[in-house]
């Protein structure tokens, strides 16, 4: 996959509005891939509407895909409750080699970060993802009806978490990372795989001091505090060496 797919286009443009998936989620929707419109950007809704273009069934962070990796990026059936979870779209553009591309955005425009925090959100001392369950319904290409459950993320999350500050505390190389300006205007492209190694570096070096990643930092005052407890985290000095 490359920085030229429209796919990676269309991800670098998906951002939520405050509230909205929550909002969403209790109203019980019915998501119908064929007919719901994307209503996170016009590039998005564009692309939906191109023939040949393949959508996942998710109906609160549905993906876009056209091109000959297409159908790996979207997968057979539903993702999981977990919307970016390890059965999401988002982490098989991540598996696939693929790139992330911002045009005209903030860095902060950066939904796979909620792929990594969804990996290791368990030793994290505050929830991002809220305790209710939400129902939904989605129909598929040929009409049928399918009923899953989905977490959703918690507004807080959505305000206050800060991507961004893996560009400037982490400083990736240009390898990974690349910008432009144009007058007051950003352009850039993350090169997902080395990203991702970069990110978890990060994450396991703050859990084993106790912490949490960089981006978190200003969602730490909003969040709830897990109501069953986090997850104890073994620092990496500290775990068995396999004989």
């Amino acid at each position: 996959m490359t920085t030229s797919n429209p796919l990676t286009q269309a991800l670098s443009k998906l951002s939520v509005p405050q509230d909205r998936i929550l909002y969403y989620l209790r109203t019980r929707p019915t998501f119908d891939v064929r007919r719901s419109p994307a209503r996170v950007g016009l590039l998005n809704e564009t692309m939906r509407r191109r023939k040949g273009v393949k959508r996942s069934l998710d109906a609160d962070l549905s993906v876009i895909a056209l091109g000959p990796q297409a159908d790996a990026v979207i997968g057979v059936g539903l993702t999981g409750k977990d919307p970016t979870g390890p059965d999401s779209p988002f982490q098989r553009v991540i598996e696939l080699g693929g790139a992330l591309v911002g045009l005209g955005v903030s860095f902060n425009y950066m939904n796979m970060i909620h792929v990594l925090d969804s990996r290791y959100r368990v030793h994290y001392p505050f929830q991002i993802y809220s305790d209710t369950i939400y129902a939904v319904d989605t129909i598929d290409d040929d009409g049928r009806c399918h009923a899953a459950v989905k977490h959703a993320m918690l507004n807080e999350l959505q305000v206050h978490i800060k991507p961004s500050q893996a560009v400037h505390l982490l400083k990736p190389s240009r390898d990974t990372f690349r910008s432009l300006r144009i007058g007051d205007t950003d352009f850039f492209v993350w090169d997902l795989p080395s990203w991702e190694r970069l990110c978890v570096a990060h994450i396991e070096q703050r859990l084993d001091a106790g912490s949490f990643p960089c981006w978190l930092t200003e969602v730490e005052a909003h969040l709830p505090v897990h109501s069953e407890g986090r997850s104890p985290w073994t620092p990496r000095g500290s775990r068995m060496r396999p004989p």
